[in-house]
């Protein structure tokens, strides 16, 4: 049933037609036992970095309709781990459809991967019952966090009843290191309050933190990260980031955006910032991020963090 492909995923960055995934898998982490499937258009724009993004948890299977995703959660060897339903804009699977894959696979989560165009849907449509929402530009951070609870035998927000609420699913504790961080962390945020949120933050994760401003620049030296309120990226914005960038050469630096689109994202990253966040900011989603580009940094490549 399933075509093994080193390509994975990843032909949407190499200009592959949507048939040549009808079925695929990228091992990229075949041994874990985390197994993955997801459901949509992978030539989606928006959806391109949360495919690489949950590549790196375990192997993971691509199929482009529901249909599809039926025949393969029943001729898998081994039952999926979760299932990703990827939907570009509202009513592009129907309820009946989801219902399907819940029966198919009764014990795996269902989590929507979500477009800029359903934004509004929680407040005028009908989300799907019983399905985790996670929109494109929250999924490195918060499936990072599920999916590596996963992949570790830990149940986490996801590994939840499908009746529990979102609300239920943000009281969930997510896991955290005592150990104890070293380095400074530089806040350059225009708003006071938001750069006193940032630095209790990161001090109560262990990290030293100091904020910076365009009024008063400070001079540090091992300085482990910078977390930048990017606001709207308009030409000051660019200037600031670069001010930023040469103050605190090396470091790597974490953008914080409001109303995130994939124009603004893929600017920032074209800026050279390791990563975004789209605004408002979960705590635990924060601590995951910069410990992560703070140790991909450590280990030379701030775009491709280490496992």
């Amino acid at each position: 049933m399933r075509e093994q492909t080193e390509a994975g995923s990843r032909g949407s960055e190499i200009g592959e037609s949507p048939a040549a995934f009808e079925t695929s898998i990228c091992e990229a982490d075949a041994d874990a036992g985390l197994q993955v499937l997801l459901i949509g258009d992978t030539m989606h724009g928006e959806f391109r970095s949360a495919i690489e993004a949950t590549e790196q948890h375990g192997a993971l299977a691509i199929v482009r309709d529901i249909a599809s995703a039926l025949d393969e959660l029943e001729s898998a060897s081994t039952p999926y781990s979760i299932i990703i339903v990827a939907q570009a804009r509202p009513g592009e699977y129907s309820d009946a459809e989801i219902d399907a894959l819940r029966r198919a696979a009764p014990l795996a989560p269902i989590v929507a991967l979500l477009g800029s165009l359903c934004e509004g849907e929680a407040r005028s449509g009908k989300p799907w019952p019983g399905v985790i929402r996670v929109y494109w530009h929250q999924w490195r951070q918060r499936a990072g966090i599920e999916l590596a609870a996963l992949k570790a035998g830990h149940s986490l927000a996801w590994s939840l009843p499908a009746t529990s609420s979102d609300e239920e699913r943000l009281l969930v504790p997510a896991p955290r290191s005592f150990d104890r961080r070293q380095g400074l962390v530089i806040i350059a945020a225009k708003s006071f309050e938001v750069a006193d949120w940032l630095a209790d933050a990161c001090r109560n994760r262990g990290w030293a933190a100091v904020r910076t401003s365009a009024a008063r620049p400070i001079e540090a030296d091992g300085v482990a990260a910078v977390l930048w309120d990017a606001e709207l990226t308009d030409e000051a914005n660019v200037s600031e980031l670069a001010a930023i960038q040469a103050s605190f050469p090396g470091a790597p630096i974490i953008a914080l955006a409001d109303f995130l689109r994939i124009e603004q994202y893929e600017r920032l990253l074209a800026l050279g910032v390791a990563a975004v966040l789209s605004k408002p900011v979960v705590l635990a989603e924060l601590s995951w991020q910069l410990e992560e580009a703070v140790g991909a940094e450590r280990n030379g490549d701030c775009r491709a963090p280490s496992k």
